[in-house]
């Protein structure tokens, strides 16, 4: 499958410093997604170009510890609730 939760936040801001830091108007075209995958990580798309990936990565990197505490605090809430209606033996917290 592919991802539980889009986070939008994370590309949008990758295509503004890409656009306006780095001079590069196709950034505005780019499709790249941000997201939860099994309710364990967030994989993000990042560009091909070295330069590029260092710009991206520089203006999202302190909002990353906070996305992960996010996608924990969820998986807790959903094994929580899996648990009270039975169905907790397939899932874990250890995210």
């Amino acid at each position: 499958g592919g991802y539980e939760n889009v986070i939008p936040g994370f590309n949008e801001i990758m295509r503004v410093t890409s656009y306006m830091n780095l001079g590069i108007p196709s950034a505005i075209l780019s499709r790249g997604i941000t997201g939860v995958y099994k309710n364990r990580c967030v994989v993000m798309n990042l560009p091909g170009n070295p330069n590029g990936v260092k710009e991206c990565l520089d203006c999202v990197v302190m909002v990353i510890p906070h996305a992960l505490a996010q996608v924990r605090t969820e998986l807790k809430g959903v094994v929580a609730w899996s648990q009270k209606v039975g169905h907790g033996k397939s899932l874990s917290a250890s995210a």
